[in-house]
């Protein structure tokens, strides 16, 4: 009988500690959201990418743009629902298919978003750019 009152104890303990637990991690990461995206990010250069930067603006459009050059390397659209963004890019001329959407996942952690891809994203220059970790400039 003392066994039984001990096992309901400690389950209610582990119930009672189940919110601390989930604010610490909240805590940590900040949720993604549409006002956190928008600014500036910049991804340093790398082997296979140029030093790049995205705008992402407050009234949902984005730019691409790569070694500071003067005209974008792509921009579009984008939407945001909850930790997921879809980008539509326009009049590009990228290798593969740019003109379809690509939905990524984001997470940012301070000043850093790390985007990742959640389906066929057809359009090379795309994925390359976005399957990364960018930083705020």
């Amino acid at each position: 009988m003392k066994r039984t009152y001990l096992s309901i104890a400690l389950c209610c303990l582990g119930i009672a500690l189940l919110p601390a637990c989930r604010n610490q991690d909240s805590a940590a990461v900040d949720p993604p959201t549409l006002s956190g995206l928008v600014g500036d990010w910049t991804l340093p250069r790398s082997e296979s990418t140029p030093t790049a930067t995205i705008q992402f603006k407050e009234d949902s459009r984005f730019i691409v743009t790569l070694d500071g050059q003067p005209t974008p390397d792509s921009e579009g659209s984008y939407s945001v629902t909850g930790n997921e963004i879809i980008l539509q890019n326009e009049g590009v001329t990228a290798s593969g298919d740019c003109t379809l959407s690509a939905t990524y996942t984001f997470a940012i952690d301070g000043d850093s978003v790390k985007f990742e891809r959640i389906q066929d994203d057809l359009c090379a220059a795309r994925v390359d750019q976005f399957n990364k970790i960018w930083s705020r400039k």
